[in-house]
């Protein structure tokens, strides 16, 4: 069986934490800073998978779709 890629798995873990966010708070008040609350990560890490906020919205809103 192949392995899976750690941080493709990272990442869908930080959607995941993106979509959550989002149904606590709504689109209005999603933030990096919670997003990384969210998913026990720090800015940082959320920056090396999403160049921004609006790139982070954009993907969790076609996950929620």
């Amino acid at each position: 069986m192949p392995r899976k890629d750690p941080r493709l798995e990272r990442r869908q873990e930080l959607i995941l934490a993106a979509v959550s966010t989002i149904a606590e708070h709504g689109f209005d008040r999603l933030t990096m800073a919670r997003v990384a609350k969210t998913a026990k990560a720090s800015p940082a890490e959320l920056r090396k998978y999403f160049r921004d906020k609006k790139e982070l919205l954009a993907i969790a809103r076609g996950e929620i779709d």
